[in-house]
Parts: C-alpha cells; structure tokens; sequence
C-alpha cells in the first residue's frame, strides 16, 4: 500500500510541476487554434458542397416526384446522370461530413481535457508543492576576507 501512496505522491508532483502546467497551456492553444481552424476553414466549404447536393437532390425529387433514395436512376429517361450524380453528392457530403464532424470533436475533447488539466494544475500547485526557501545571499570573497 505504500508503494501505491508513493507512486501516486510523485504522480501529484508531476501533475503540479510548473513545466507540466505550461505544457498543458500550450497544448490547449495549439488545440484552441486548430479547432478554429477547422471551424472557419471547412465549415464554409461543408455548408457549400452540402447546399449543392441538396439543391440537386431536391431538384431530383421535385422532377420524379419519390424521395432520392427510392429512386431507381436507370428508370429515368431524361436526367439519369443527374439523378445519379444526386446520389453521389449525397452519399459523399454526408460520409465527408460525419468524418470532419468526428475529428472536430475530437479535438474539442482533447481541448476540454487539456484545458482543465492546466487549469487545475496551476490552482493546486500551491497546496501540493511545498514553499522552496529562498537562496541565501552569496557574501563575496573579499567580504568575506575583511571580517
């Protein structure tokens, strides 16, 4: 049970290590900026690609007069490549959507735990690491002859 308290003990000492708070904060604003990134940059070309396919898709089922899934694009006459175009920006926007949807949560996961860890590990380190004393101030060597 010792060795628990002890290894638990140096875990806490890490934990509170000013190097361990400031790399923690680092990684919080390099997560923060990436996942702004990601929300300015893609979430514009998603909403983009999305309208489109569902412009098409609604285009599609206005014209046949069946929701896109029940369709049968060999069956239509007129605009069979666009009925299966339809399809395929479907298909791809929604998968293109749940992988950037996954990613970005990702990281804001990784952005809460890394926040929070900093967050902490500077609010305890006062109770946690005991008070360094201070050096003593070096007396110079002919300071130090004269007395």
């Amino acid at each position: 049970m010792k060795e628990v308290e002890m290894y638990l003990d140096r875990l806490l000492k890490i934990f509170v290590d000013q190097r361990t708070t400031k790399a923690l904060f680092q990684a919080t604003v390099v997560l923060a900026g990436a996942f702004l990134l990601g929300v300015k940059d893609q979430g514009p070309f998603l909403f983009e690609k999305e309208a489109s396919a569902y412009e098409l898709k609604f285009k599609i089922e206005e014209k046949v007069g069946k929701p896109l899934s029940e369709i049968d694009c060999s069956n239509i006459k007129q605009g069979a490549a666009n009925c299966r175009l339809a399809k395929y920006k479907m298909e791809t926007i929604g998968s293109y959507t749940s992988a950037f949807m996954a990613f970005m949560d990702l990281i804001r996961i990784f952005l809460i735990i890394c926040g929070a860890g900093a967050l902490a590990s500077f609010i305890l380190r006062p109770a946690f690491v005991a008070a360094e004393p201070e050096p003593e101030p070096e007396i110079e060597a002919e300071d130090a002859e004269t007395s």
